[in-house]
């Protein structure tokens, strides 16, 4: 099993470093490229989430895992901020036109839609999200 963490800062600054050593993580880690892609999406979007609409202080930190077996990446997000279950979020009625759809969602239809799997708890003070991908075994 590879192992990886990274610890942020819960600013937009924060965000940008987060991108940059998650896409040097999931290159190391040997993934297929779809997969590293839409596992940058998911940990983005949730991040992101978290540093605009959650309650921080300066001193507050964001904390990714990542790990890798042989059939899956396993990725959890934890911070202390506001209780926030992207589960709980309505469906996006993506029959709708553009304009006649609520404003936000999308970002977390798109991780519900991508994760294989999504769970959500809160332990103590910390929200706690863990995405699963499966990794498709690959003919040598």
């Amino acid at each position: 099993m590879i192992k990886n963490i990274i610890e942020i800062p819960v600013t937009r600054q924060g965000l940008a470093d987060l991108c940059k050593k998650l896409d040097k993580i999931l290159e190391s880690m040997d993934l297929p490229g779809k997969l590293r892609y839409k596992t940058h999406l998911i940990v983005e979007e949730i991040c992101v989430n978290h540093v605009e609409h959650g309650d921080f202080t300066e001193d507050d930190v964001i904390t990714v895992t990542l790990e890798r077996t042989d059939s899956s990446l396993i990725t959890r997000i934890e911070d202390e901020g506001s209780p926030f279950n992207p589960l709980d979020l309505p469906p996006v009625k993506t029959d709708l036109p553009l304009d006649e759809r609520d404003k936000g969602g999308l970002g977390i239809h798109l991780v519900k839609c991508f994760a294989d799997n999504l769970s959500y708890r809160r332990d103590g003070s910390k929200n706690i999200v863990t995405i699963i991908k499966n990794i498709e075994i690959r003919n040598r």
